[in-house]
Order: C-alpha cells, then structure tokens, then sequence
C-alpha cells in the first residue's frame, strides 16, 4: 500500500480510489523511522473507513454492542392535548455523532421551519464558570461534578457551549411534562415504526451512502405521518373499519 501511494500520487491522487487508499493506509498504519508498524486498539478511531463503497459511515460501540453505519435523530409533536402527533424533523449523521449534536441542529432547523420559541443561531459560544476550589473540597457532590480544579488557580472550571445549555433546558423540560405524558415511550414507539420496515433493532437499510440513508429515513417518516393521519382521518369521520390503520 505504502509503494502503491508513493508510486501513483502524480497520476492518480485525484481519483477516490486513491484518496480511500491514502485513508486506509494513515488510519491503520504508522511509520516508526523506516518501519511500518499496524495502529492497535485506542490508536483506532470510530470514523475509520468501514466500507470503500460507504465512506461516511463510522464504527459505534454502545453497551458493549458494536454497530457501524449510520445514526437517526427524530422529533415529534409531544402535546398531550393533540389528538394527533407528527413526525417534524429527521436527520442522519455518521453514529460517531454526539447526540447533543443532532438535538441541537435539529431544534435550530425545527425553529426556522415551525417559529417555536426563540433559540439563538449562528456559532454556538463557549463558557466557563469557576468555583473557588476550597468550596468544591466540602461539597458532598464533588465525586460527581464536571469541575475541574486548576493547577496554577485555586479555581474549579466547567466549561460549557451554547448546545449544551439547550440540551439541559430541554431534559428539565421533559423531565417536568413526564406526569402528563410518557415522551420517551411515545419516541421509542416512533422510532420503531420508523426501523420496522427494516428489520426492526437490525436496521439494515437496502442502500449506501449518508444521502442515500437519509432519503429513505425521510420517505419512511413521511409514510409514518400519513399513516397517523389516515388513522386519524378515519376515526375522526367513523370509517375506521373501511381504512387500515398501519404503524
């Protein structure tokens, strides 16, 4: 690999076959002098190529389960006094992706489509809130604090981003609906419906590529929502017995 990168740069570096052969051969290989050494454990991210036909996608391992591919974000109407809930925003990201990620994208673009509350946009900004660490010493909670003590400051630091602010608004503000309604039983209920056609928990789309994936995660929502629809339709005119009632 190494000959074949150093030999057809000149006449083939433009080319993806070549670009995927440089990748592989940095992700997994070393020089240590004049000896190429294999990269082991740690030394190998995630994002790793996983397939030469599929080059976003990335290698996850979540409770002790490994997955490569893809991951799916949805968000939903949650008001319990709708008679009706719709799927309102999707979106896929290699499954590296940190989900506090693609919750806040996904509240920045749900805001422009719906105007649901004010959140800020451009470049989220970063923070820092220090502590004086002789306080943090006493605190019955320090084992459990993201602070971090300074070696030169007698200061404890947490750093912060704009995204994750909006993210803990967001939990405190599932949290406190959680007697009115179970969202995370009505998410999983629509993430489901969603991956059923799919093999269900297995997931395995019939395509390749981040924009192929997303495609059929959006045909498939919007299938999901006129199922809802149709159900509702149905029921609200009485023909419930003329009209299926799918997912």
């Amino acid at each position: 690999m190494a000959l074949f990168i150093k030999e057809f740069k000149g006449k083939y570096q433009e080319r993806t076959a070549y670009k995927n052969l440089v990748r592989v051969f940095n992700e997994h290989y070393r020089f240590e002098e004049k000896n190429i050494v294999i990269k082991q454990g740690k030394e190998l991210s995630g994002s790793t190529l996983q397939s030469p036909d599929d080059i976003d996608a990335t290698y996850r391992k979540k409770n002790g389960e490994g997955a490569k591919g893809y991951v799916a974000n949805f968000t939903e109407t949650c008001n319990s006094e709708n008679d009706l809930q719709l799927i309102t925003t999707t979106s896929v990201e290699p499954n590296t992706t940190d989900d506090q990620k693609l919750m806040a994208v996904d509240l920045e673009n749900l805001q422009e489509r719906t105007n649901i509350g004010e959140i800020k946009q451009g470049k989220p900004g970063r923070y820092s809130a220090g502590f004086d660490s002789s306080t943090c010493d006493i605190c019955p909670f320090k084992d459990k604090c993201f602070a971090k003590k300074l070696k030169k400051k007698d200061l404890s630091i947490i750093r912060f981003t704009d995204d994750s602010v909006r993210v803990a608004l967001q939990r405190q503000q599932f949290k406190a609906s959680k007697d009115k309604l179970n969202i995370r039983a009505s998410v999983e209920s629509t993430v489901r419906s969603v991956i059923h056609p799919f093999g269900g928990q297995l997931c395995k789309l019939p395509v390749r590529g981040k924009e192929r994936v997303k495609t059929m995660v959006i045909l498939e929502a919007a299938m999901v929502n006129i199922r809802r629809i149709t159900g509702y339709l149905s029921l609200k005119s009485g023909n419930e017995g003329l009209i299926p009632l799918i997912g």
